[in-house]
Formats: C-alpha cells, structure tokens, sequence
C-alpha cells in the first residue's frame, strides 16, 4: 500500500461493544493517532448489535482506564475519529433480504458519506472482533454496504479462532474467498504482533552462531510455555465450548513453534516467510495418547486453598470436562528437527503469567568432566521471553572459582524492554501497522490454518479418551506434565 493511501483509509471494526475492542483494539488505534500513523482523516466507524447513541458508547470505552498516561486534550481529538452504528450481523440475520434492510442500508449510507468527507476513496479495512460463527454473515453485509464500481482497496482481519474445526475452517475459508481475494485477508493471532516473537526470525538468521546449530544434531528438546494466572473471567461462555486445545494450541503454540522450527525463507517477504511457515504443521508426526495431558483447575477442601474451581465459574457447567489445561510432546518429521522432542503447554490459574520458548542444548560436559563435578541443568539453553519480562537468555558453563573443576551455569540476559520499551509498540498496534501497510507477514495464511486444524482435530480425539486429571489454582501445572518429559529424564524449566 502506497503512502497516499495509507493515509486515505477508513478502519470499520465489527463487535464493537466487546471486551477486545475496548481493551486492545481502541488503545492501539489511539498510539498510532498519536504516532500521527493515523490522522483526524482515517474515521474509525464502530458496529455492534447494540442500541446506543455515539456520545453513550464512547463513554463504555472507558479509554481513560485502558489508555496509560492520557490526557483530556488527546482524547478529545482521538474521539472525534469514532463514529457507532447499530446493526444485528449475527448468523440470525437474512443477509438475502438485505436489500430492504433499513439497517443496512442506513450503515452503507453512513460509511459512504464518510469515506467521501474524508476522501478516503473507498480504501477500507475491517476488523472483525467476533465470534467465528458470524464471520461469513459480516463478510457478505461488507460487501453489500460497498457503492458500486468502488475501486478501493479492501482488508479484512478475521480474530482467532479460524473456524472452530477442520470442516468449519474450510467452510469459512471456501465463503470468505468468493467475497475477498487472499491478499485482502488478514487472519489475526495477537501473539504474531510481539516483539520479541517478530525479533525471532532476525535472531535466527541474522546471527550465524546461532542458525548453524539450530537443528537435530544439536538441540536437545525444545520448550514452549504460555502461562496464565487468571480463570477464564468474563470468557465462560465461550471457553467452556472451547478449552485450552482450541483457544491456545490450534493458533498461539502452534504459530510460535512454526516461527522458531521454520525453516529459511527465499526472503523476509510475506509470502516466502509464511511458504515456509506453513510447512511446520504439515510435517508433524501424529502424536499418541500418552502424549498428551488435559486438566483443570480444582479448588481442594483439604487445605486453606479458597481459590475458584473452573466448575464454580461463572457460566461454566457444574459437570463440565473442558481442559483449562493442556501439555503435549510432538515431533517434527522432516530432515532438520527429526527426533528432537517438542513439548508445549499452556494453562489458566497458574502461578504466574509468562509466555517463553526454551531452545535446550545436547549436554556435553559432563562428558567431559568427573562424576559429581556437573549440575543438573548444565545443558546450554536459549530463553525467549515473549512476556512480561520480553528478552533473549544464554545459558551457558563456567569453572565455580575455587579449586577443582565444578562447573558452574550461568546467564547472559539482553533485556529488550530495559533498552526499547519507550519504542516498542504494543501487539494490536503492531497487528493494525502491518494491515495499514498491506504487509501479510505476521498473520496466518490459510495453508497454516488448515494444516493446523488437521493436527488440532486429532488431538481432539484423543483427548475424548483420555481422564481429565487436575492441578491446583496457583500451581505450575499437573503432575502429569511434568512426567510427559520426566519419562525420558527431561524436566520443564520454570
């Protein structure tokens, strides 16, 4: 996308009264007005089911508690950016009759004044923060809002999940293509816009150190881990359709592990980064049962423990068997990574929130060195840590002064935020910099998300014969996952 028309957009956001649009998507718009990437030029229209007036819903954005450091005469610019309509584009509506549909007609009519106001010449993106069961609805009522002949560029970001299995994505996917070209679509996962999980492919192969030994002769098993220390809050209702498989491992574990697996791309053009993205999915081996572990969270009697069982939420089924936890060893079954264990896991009502990947080295010291001289985790180490604490950690051996020769590991930690935090932009910021500047590269191309639906389904159906176990609220997890690696002598590193 040229300059030009960067500056000449208007940005529609349906799902507008949801906790996302006021959490993420209103502070990220609100930084690039402030970064002037965005101007009082590039109206945001705001569209939700609900009845309201303009002024009631800016005052439910409650940007003052969302937007750090604000000040009145910045708000007061931004807001006049923000324009509400109300229109029902849930599954309910007979987008057929659309044509007499006053409410309809009543949005297309708005939008088109305001693009022609603002000169945006029909260059339009929108962004879907909705459930995936309205997607195909919205995408047919944009297209039908359109004035004819409109010459506009169009993009159309779709929120996680892509459908809620292997058939609903590609049914999705199969309505969605005859209404946009793929290079209008953007299929969003937050955790892409990170910096450090961008900052990977640069550390990977911009640095030669690291590139030559990121493969099977060297790497040991490899750690993915996204923590979580609260419940599913406001989430019940539609968490406990979905749990920890669908909700984090279909889309955030399985993005991160095709960034840090991949293998290199022809360029860091979006298509070539993404080619080689999507081929980690496709080259996973089938995993067993013992492979995997399924738990929840479980208030228990027998101490001072007072926290919230998942069944005592509220909106979630007294009898519900939904994992809030998951852990699985996988495999990828292609020449660079043959053999090396993979294990992932995430969880809510953990001990803390944190979200890294641990690269574990082949130990070779105490091959070396005589019985009792190593620790136990004297393997080198690569952590990256995506949040709170985002950095890139070296583990690496040392001699422990004194005599003999005891080895001693130790780390070398670049902190990113102590050095780039005023300048790092946060996730959804980054998420809508890259739509406006038409760049794909850290959004799902479809290739991924089928082929991860695939592995994503089999993993459902084991995990329909498998006990769910339990874990505490506030502990690091089942004792399960900790025997998933225990068995072959390994242990995750907290």
């Amino acid at each position: 996308m040229d300059n030009d028309i960067k500056k000449e957009l208007m940005i529609v956001i349906f799902g507008a009264t949801g906790d996302l649009t006021k959490r993420k998507l209103i502070p990220a718009l609100f930084q690039l007005y402030k970064k002037n990437n965005i101007s009082t030029k590039n109206p945001i229209v705001c569209i939700s089911r609900s009845d309201m007036s303009n002024d009631n819903f800016i005052s439910r954005l409650d940007m003052k508690k969302y937007i750090p450091k604000v000040t009145k005469d910045d708000l007061d610019d931004f807001i006049k950016l923000i324009k509400y309509h109300s229109l029902d584009f849930s599954e309910n509506c007979n987008i057929d009759k659309c044509e007499s549909c006053d409410n309809c007609k009543t949005l297309a009519m708005a939008i088109n004044t305001l693009d022609k106001n603002n000169q945006c010449h029909g260059n339009r993106i929108f962004y879907l923060a909705t459930p995936p069961s309205t997607f195909e609805n919205i995408s047919r009522i944009i297209r039908k809002t359109l004035p004819e002949n409109c010459k506009g560029q169009m993009k159309i970001a779709f929120e996680k999940p892509f459908g809620f299995d292997l058939e609903s994505s590609r049914k999705l996917n199969k309505s969605i293509s005859t209404i946009f070209n793929e290079d209008e679509i953007y299929r969003v996962d937050h955790y892409m816009g990170k910096a450090l999980v961008q900052d990977i492919l640069l550390f990977r192969f911009s640095n030669l150190l690291y590139e030559q030994v990121w493969n099977n002769k060297f790497i040991d098993n490899i750690q993915i881990t996204i923590s979580e220390s609260m419940g599913v809050e406001y989430r019940a209702g539609y968490y406990d359709k979905t749990g920890a498989i669908k909700d984090m491992l279909q889309n955030h574990l399985m993005q991160l592990l095709s960034l840090v697996a991949m293998d290199e791309p022809q360029s860091f053009n979006a298509v070539h980064v993404r080619r080689e993205m999507s081929k980690i999915p496709t080259s996973l081996k089938l995993p067993h049962k013992n492979d995997l572990v399924i738990s929840q969270y479980k208030r228990y009697l027998d101490n001072k423990n007072t926290d919230t069982s998942y069944i005592e939420e509220y909106g979630v089924s007294n009898k519900s068997k939904t994992e809030t936890f998951v852990a699985l060893k996988m495999e990828i079954d292609n020449n660079r990574w043959r053999g090396v264990p993979i294990y992932v896991r995430t969880g809510k009502r953990l001990k803390s929130t944190f979200a890294e990947m641990n690269i574990v080295f082949k130990d070779v010291s105490c091959k070396l060195f005589p019985k009792g001289t190593c620790y136990n985790n004297s393997s080198n180490t690569i952590t990256i840590r995506i949040q709170p604490d985002t950095g890139i950690a070296l583990s690496f051996n040392i001699k422990k002064p004194g005599p003999g020769l005891e080895i001693m590991p130790v780390k070398m930690d670049f902190c990113h935020h102590c050095l780039f935090n005023l300048n790092t932009p946060k996730a959804y910021e980054a998420v809508f910099q890259a739509i406006i500047n038409g760049d794909q590269t850290i959004f799902t191309s479809w290739d991924s998300v089928e082929s991860s639906w695939k592995y994503t389904d089999h993993i459902l159906d084991i995990a329909k014969n498998k006990d769910l176990s339990y874990y505490g609220p506030g502990s690091t997890g089942p004792k399960e996952a900790c025997d998933l690696l225990g068995a072959s002598g390994r242990k995750w590193i907290n």
